[in-house]
């Protein structure tokens, strides 16, 4: 992912934000683009945490937001113009256990590994790709939508899919688990620690942050998990 297209998805995203509380306690901010999602934050030890999502359908939310991270929607062109779309998913090997899941769940596709520890998660079959493209229409929430409406527009003329363009989403991002998706594809938690540190009840000088980027996490005191593919 370029630069500029970041710039444009950070921009898409922050739309979205305006309505998410920020935590009540200054020392437990999640710092980065994100606060934490609907949570009562109570200083010290205690965290009252409200679930405001519906279990319907969240992994259609989960998979918009997968795609629009890790995955590519990809045309032919040419004389292959009337090959359906594909969708590819690209990640880390560590990250392979997850995509066999899903794969699982979805039941299409293959996955491949590359050297330099690159797999790939493809979906090739054009059944596969309209279900998938129904479950996820009307969930992007950033500029790659505009590959989905490519996608769309050829399986209307060479399959006679009957596809709708639907708009993007604009809810709260807490309302569904496409964030979750995104995060699982590009982004990445980690906690850094400066100052020194005893076991008296001395303030905490650390805090917590959600980091979207293409590689592992950052180097140095920082531990997390996640991440998008190398």
């Amino acid at each position: 992912m370029v630069k500029s297209q970041k710039i444009q998805n950070l921009t898409y995203l922050r739309d979205h934000l305006k309505n998410i509380r920020k935590p009540a306690c200054k020392t437990h901010l999640l710092s980065g683009l994100f606060y934490s999602l609907k949570t009562n934050i109570k200083c010290r030890n205690i965290v009252a945490r409200e679930l405001h999502t519906e279990t319907k359908n969240q992994l259609d939310y989960y998979l918009a937001g997968l795609i629009e991270g890790d995955g590519s929607i990809i045309l032919r062109k040419g004389d292959r113009e009337k090959t359906p779309p594909k969708i590819v998913f690209t990640f880390g090997v560590k990250e392979k256990p997850m995509y066999q899941k899903l794969q699982e769940t979805l039941n299409t596709g293959a996955i491949y590994e590359e050297a330099g520890g690159v797999c790939r998660y493809s979906i090739t079959n054009a059944d596969a790709v309209i279900n998938i493209i129904n479950r996820i229409n009307g969930k992007f929430r950033t500029p790659k939508i505009q590959a989905l409406y490519s996608a769309i527009d050829n399986l209307n003329t060479w399959r006679d899919a009957n596809l709708l363009k639907l708009p993007l989403d604009t809810s709260i991002l807490d309302t569904n688990a496409w964030l979750a998706g995104f995060i699982d594809a590009d982004g990445h938690f980690s906690i850094k620690l400066t100052g020194s540190y005893g076991s008296d009840a001395s303030e905490s000088r650390g805090r917590v942050q959600c980091v979207f980027s293409r590689g592992p996490p950052p180097s140095g005191k920082q531990w997390g998990g996640g991440g998008g593919a190398p």
